[in-house]
């Protein structure tokens, strides 16, 4: 087996991807970001994945989901969803026109 010398200064090595992933683990727990991503896990806080503009979040109360496009919801129990509108059935559709 061959080994490449490592270069002295490490500026000098060529990067493995393009974008840069940092794992950052200390007291308040593990972050994880790769931009524009980021995950986070803590034992006070629980976990919070931002890909922006999207934001969900898990903790021992639930999950919460913010975001700006539709998305699908897959889950073998109750679902309980907040917005700040309501879209009306259009004609043809299952439900009062």
């Amino acid at each position: 087996m061959t080994t490449r010398p490592r270069p002295a200064d490490p500026a000098d090595c060529d990067p493995a991807v393009e974008v840069p992933a940092v794992i950052r683990i200390d007291s308040a727990g593990i972050q994880l970001t790769v931009e524009p991503a980021t995950v986070s896990m803590s034992p006070e806080e629980g976990i919070a994945i931002t890909f922006p503009p999207n934001e969900v979040s898990l903790t021992d109360a639930g999950m919460s989901t913010n975001t700006t496009e539709a998305f699908t919801v897959e889950a073998g129990v109750d679902v309980a969803i907040t917005a700040p509108a309501t879209e009306e059935p259009s004609a043809g559709s299952c439900g009062p026109a």
